[in-house]
C-alpha cells in the first residue's frame, strides 16, 4: 500500500494518514486507538438517531473503503458472521 506524505504537516496529522501509517505499519492496537480517536469526535446527540452498532459499522465500511482498503461487512461464515472482514 502506498501512503502519501504531504509537505504541509497538517495532512499529516490526518486521521487518514495516522490510520494508513498504522496499519502499513502492521499495529493493529494503534489502528483500534487512532480509530477510538475518530470516534470521539462524533457528537453523541447525532448518535442518538441511528442503531448504534450499524453506525458504527456504516462508519468503519466507508473508512476502509476511503484508505483504499478491501473490505466486506456481513461476511456469512460455517461459523456464524463477520461485521467487517478487512482483506
Amino acid at each position: 500500500m502506498l501512503a502519501y506524505i504531504s509537505d504541509n504537516p497538517d495532512k499529516n496529522n490526518s486521521y487518514q494518514f495516522k490510520m494508513l501509517d498504522v496499519i502499513n505499519c502492521g499495529q493493529p492496537k494503534k489502528f483500534i486507538d487512532v480509530l477510538h480517536q475518530f470516534f470521539t469526535n462524533i457528537p453523541y446527540n447525532i448518535q442518538d438517531k441511528l442503531e448504534i452498532e450499524q453506525a458504527y459499522q456504516i462508519i468503519l465500511h466507508t473508512v476502509f473503503v476511503y484508505l483504499g482498503i478491501n473490505v466486506e461487512s456481513e461476511c456469512i461464515t460455517n461459523n456464524g458472521r463477520m461485521d467487517i472482514l478487512i482483506k
